[in-house]
C-alpha cells in the first residue's frame, strides 16, 4: 500500500457466494388458476410508478369455468411512456426441438390516440440482453373493437398467439419477458402461457 510492503494480509481478500440458477425443464404450462400471481412469474415495475402486472381472479381466457389471468391496467393508470415487465421463470431448452410459445391475449384500444403495445423479449445469457421477438400494439393487438369504457373481455374477445422459439433450442438458460408499453389505453390481459418442444414421431 502506498508504495510500501503490506504487513497485514488479513484484509486483502474479498469473496462472495453465488448460485447458478438452473432452468426448469420443458414443457412449461401456466394456466393462471391458482388464485394469486404464481411464483413462476415475476413482475418488474421498471419506472417505479407503482403500476405493474397484477393477478385478476375474475377474468380468464375464453371464459373458462375456472381460473384467472394477469392484467396490466392501462385504463385506470396513466402508463404513457412506461415499460412494465412480466417474467417467466428461467427455462432449460437444452433438449428442445422447435420450441414454441403459446399464450392467450385480450385487448382493445381506447382510441387511436390512446393505445398500448405488447412486447415479448427473450434472453439466454443470464439476463444481460433481451431480444424483442414480438412487438404488437394498437389495432394489431386488439381482439375487440375500440371502446371508451373499461375493457373486460368476453369469452369471444380472446386470441391465442404462437411464437417460434426454435432459435433458442439448445440453450440452458432462457428467460421470456412479456412487456407492456403503456399508452393510457385499455387493460391488457394474458392467460394460459405455455412453452413446449415439438413432439417428433418416428414412423
Amino acid at each position: 500500500p502506498n508504495g510500501n510492503t503490506d504487513n497485514d494480509y488479513s484484509n486483502d481478500t474479498l469473496s462472495s457466494t453465488t448460485q447458478y440458477l438452473l432452468g426448469s425443464n420443458l414443457p412449461f404450462a401456466e394456466p393462471l388458476n391458482s388464485g394469486t400471481l404464481p411464483t413462476n412469474l415475476t413482475v418488474f415495475d421498471q419506472n417505479t410508478d407503482g403500476f405493474q402486472w397484477t393477478y385478476n381472479a375474475t377474468v380468464n381466457g375464453f371464459g373458462q369455468a375456472a381460473g384467472g389471468s394477469v392484467v396490466m391496467d392501462n385504463f385506470n393508470n396513466d402508463t404513457r411512456g412506461t415499460l412494465d415487465w412480466l417474467f417467466v421463470e428461467t427455462l432449460d431448452f437444452s433438449s428442445a426441438n422447435n420450441a414454441q410459445l403459446f399464450f392467450d391475449v385480450a385487448y382493445t384500444r381506447y382510441s387511436a390516440s390512446f393505445t398500448d403495445t405488447l412486447i415479448i423479449a427473450i434472453n439466454d445469457d443470464c439476463g444481460t440482453n433481451y431480444t424483442p421477438i414480438y412487438f404488437v400494439g394498437g389495432s394489431d393487438l386488439a381482439t375487440a373493437p375500440d371502446q371508451t369504457s373499461e375493457f373486460i373481455p368476453s369469452a369471444t374477445q380472446w386470441r391465442t398467439d404462437t411464437l417460434d422459439l426454435s432459435a433458442y433450442d439448445g440453450s440452458s438458460q432462457v428467460r421470456i419477458a412479456f412487456i407492456n408499453q403503456g399508452g393510457y389505453g385499455q387493460p391488457l390481459y394474458l392467460d394460459n402461457i405455455n412453452v413446449q418442444s415439438a413432439v417428433i414421431c418416428n414412423l
